[in-house]
């Protein structure tokens, strides 16, 4: 566990050698949330369930910083594992006396630290912003950032293993990347969804990622939607983690680099 905390560690002090991205990160991040606010405020305003202003504050402070939690957005894990093993670059971590997944992980946890320091600071400000409604919402919403990292990590290793199968999956990966941000609850909020196309959403993984914790925040009581949620969830936590396993196992058996 060390190791990986070092390795964490090691590639997130090399953002500090260049400020300016620093800042432009930073930048980056904030002015996407003020534009998604600006722009579902003005739709809003003409759906059947209209959010008020502070509430898309508050949404888009806590989704933006799950997003970069449970590294949704843009599926950017399984993109950077696509582009080592289309280099050849995955050579380099096989021949090392480590278990190659968690090193992995820890090493793009580390390359995304600034992200992540950031989107710490946007979930405090939109709790403070919307605060949980109660214990059981706490709770909830653990249990359900827990099943999103489950979900996300298992779509990001789906997503990068394809580098295996196929000579190019830029394009399948940014098809799924922008489907993933639209039905996870990214860039367009559930609730101004129609009911029924929102129902039938409900019953994919997608808003599992982002709009399941967030919905928890709210949730008050375990009730029979709830247990539903859970059971979805987990449901699909499960499989897509089982897939992702065979994937990636059936994978390295096939993958084939010369030098190092």
């Amino acid at each position: 566990m060390y190791l990986y905390w070092n390795i964490i560690k090691f590639n997130f002090f090399r953002f500090f050698a260049y400020p300016f991205e620093i800042i432009a990160g930073i930048a980056k991040r904030s002015l996407t949330i003020v534009f998604l606010v600006l722009f579902w405020s003005i739709i809003g305003q003409h759906s059947d369930n209209p959010i008020a202003i502070y509430d898309l504050i508050s949404y888009f402070l806590i989704a933006s910083a799950i997003n970069s939690f449970v590294m949704a957005e843009y599926t950017v894990f399984g993109g950077w594992i696509g582009d080592i093993v289309k280099q050849g670059d995955l050579t380099n971590y096989l021949i090392k006396p480590i278990s190659l997944v968690p090193y992995l992980y820890s090493t793009y946890v580390g390359k995304i630290g600034l992200r992540l320091s950031f989107s710490v600071f946007t979930l405090i400000l939109g709790l403070l912003l919307s605060p949980p409604k109660s214990f059981i919402s706490v709770v909830l919403f653990i249990l359900f950032l827990f099943l999103a990292m489950l979900i996300s990590f298992s779509f990001n290793i789906i997503v990068g293993v394809l580098a295996f199968y196929l000579t190019d999956v830029k394009g399948i990966r940014s098809s799924v990347s922008h489907f993933t941000n639209l039905l996870s609850g990214a860039t367009a909020p559930l609730a101004l969804f129609p009911v029924d196309l929102r129902n039938f959403v409900l019953l994919t993984p997608f808003p599992y990622m982002i709009y399941g914790p967030i919905n928890a925040l709210k949730t008050t009581t375990i009730d029979e939607n709830v247990i539903r949620e859970i059971s979805i969830s987990t449901g699909w936590a499960i499989v897509l983690l089982i897939l992702a396993v065979f994937l990636w196992k059936r994978g390295i058996k096939r993958y084939e680099a010369i030098g190092i």
